[in-house]
């Protein structure tokens, strides 16, 4: 029994000597390397010496570009090899090193793991990077930033405001900065990270912004302009006739003569002559009362600008064929032509007045339909070369048929353009040099021309009309031409190409 004992202590013991030896060798391999269930920035570290951690965490933290994304969803991307971008972990990771006791590594087999945020201290070409972030357009502009007055084509004058969100350079180096150091490939600038900011308002700034309000006043008469399916405002019209610093010195030495609005001049809804006493404000003359200023005279030329716009009359157009093809005819007799001495008058009318509504405006020669476009979905067309006729109404073909017309060979040449059916009559003689023909049914489209029946042919179409056609007119057979003369309108447009 005591040879057993003995023999029981020796193992005991001799266990514990082998267990310490491993705990003390464990322990002494454990003083310059991490323990057991040891993560830094996800990467397991393990058994690593600091030198080895410190290359794992450098070469995983690697990023070859990094993307940057504006407010206005811009994107920008660097390239950071450029940069000679070096990563040391040493230092984070020498504190994270010695806050562990290599004697404790027992307790890391049964403990949760745990991942350590380890920041580098980063060494990069700081003037390099800031010259590229430097380059980028949203900074171009930032000695414009401020409060402006503008003008803007059919809208008039405007208050552009450039002192919102404006990007912070220096921030926005330091965001991109950080996302490097942290090993971000994408980053957003946002207000919410501080690289956008409001620049302070100013005193001149504020006169600007005065200056505007009395600007927007005298622009905004309330009156819309319809000129069939569009609709047009006045702003950019009253806009035009605001005297500016630029032509205060011509419209001021204005006196009344017979051209419409000159030397008159409206000032806070009253027609005055020019005031005796100005100053510029802001680029704007304005009276002692601070008052803006209008030119009738300008306001006419605006007016003028308007009207010829949307008078249709000597201009060609674009024309889609029976066949799809977009073509640009030719000028002829049809448009209309709005009277820009009546809209003068209305319009100085209205704003002393300060009528508003919807106005539209009124025509010398008015056109079948009330529109820019005003060939309308109602019209012949009329095709030379393929010889024939169609007649469309509410943009579905009623009808079509082959025609003949001018002589080529003899160079009566059917003239081509825009015109419009102007008379209509019966049972008429055409005369001309060497001719009488009697017709039954006669549209007249320009001068002499017109479309007609010609009883004495038997055919159409083809190519008769090079060397055998009219004298100029669009011939057809008497029951065509009995039909068209039964649907068409006087006013009618006829496209002829």
């Amino acid at each position: 029994m005591k040879t057993f004992g003995k023999y029981f202590l020796r193992t005991i013991i001799s266990i514990t000597i082998v267990m310490a030896s491993v705990y003390f060798t464990l322990a002494y391999h454990y003083r310059d390397r991490f323990l057991f269930g040891t993560f830094a920035n996800g990467q397991y570290i393990t058994g690593l010496t600091l030198d080895e951690a410190s290359k794992l965490l450098s070469e995983t933290a690697k990023v070859n570009s990094l993307q940057v994304i504006s407010k206005d969803k811009q994107i920008y991307e660097l390239n950071l090899h450029k940069f000679n971008i070096n990563l040391d972990y040493s230092k984070s990771l020498q504190k994270l090193l010695r806050n562990q006791n290599s004697f404790s590594f027992l307790g890391n087999f049964t403990n949760k793991p745990k991942d350590s945020i380890i920041v580098p201290d980063v060494s990069m070409n700081d003037e390099l990077l800031l010259k590229e972030v430097s380059s980028w357009d949203i900074f171009q502009k930032k000695s414009q930033k401020g409060i402006k007055i503008v003008y803007l084509v059919d809208e008039g004058y405007k208050l552009l405001d450039t002192t919102k969100d404006v990007p912070d350079k220096e921030q926005i180096f330091n965001v991109i900065k950080k996302a490097i150091i942290t090993g971000k490939k994408r980053v957003e600038l946002t207000k919410n990270n501080g690289c956008y900011k409001n620049l302070p308002v100013s005193a001149k700034m504020k006169t600007v912004m005065n200056t505007y309000k009395k600007i927007e006043k005298a622009q905004s008469t309330g009156i819309i302009y319809k000129f069939g399916g569009n609709e047009q405002e006045l702003d950019s019209i009253l806009a035009g006739a605001i005297v500016t610093q630029d032509v205060v010195d011509i419209v001021s030495k204005e006196k009344r003569k017979s051209r419409k609005g000159e030397g008159l001049f409206i000032v806070n809804k009253k027609e005055v002559n020019f005031p005796k006493k100005i100053h510029i404000e802001n680029g704007f003359a304005v009276d002692d009362n601070s008052n803006i200023i209008i030119s009738e005279s300008l306001l006419y030329e605006q007016i003028d600008g308007l009207c010829g716009h949307y008078t249709t009359i000597d201009k060609n157009r674009n024309f889609r064929t029976a066949f799809g093809k977009i073509i640009q005819t030719d000028i002829g007799s049809y448009g209309n032509i709005i009277d820009t001495d009546v809209e003068f008058k209305f319009i100085i009318d209205s704003i002393l007045k300060e009528k508003k509504g919807v106005h539209e405006p009124k025509s010398v020669i008015h056109t079948f339909a009330d529109c820019n476009d005003d060939i309308g979905q109602t019209y012949v067309e009329i095709d030379i070369k393929g010889q024939h006729l169609y007649y469309y109404a509410n943009a579905q073909l009623v009808m079509d048929c082959e025609i003949v017309t001018g002589n080529e060979k003899l160079k009566r040449n059917t003239p081509t353009g825009v015109y419009y059916v102007y008379s209509k009559s019966r049972n008429r003689y055409l005369r001309g040099p060497g001719y009488i023909s009697y017709v039954k049914y006669w549209m007249a489209v320009y001068k002499g021309v017109g479309m007609h029946d010609a009883s004495w042919r038997q055919d159409f179409g083809n190519k008769i009309y090079k060397t055998s056609g009219s004298h100029g007119c669009i011939n057809m057979s008497t029951q065509n031409a009995k039909t068209l003369y039964g649907i068409v309108k006087i006013g009618t447009p006829v496209v002829i190409y």
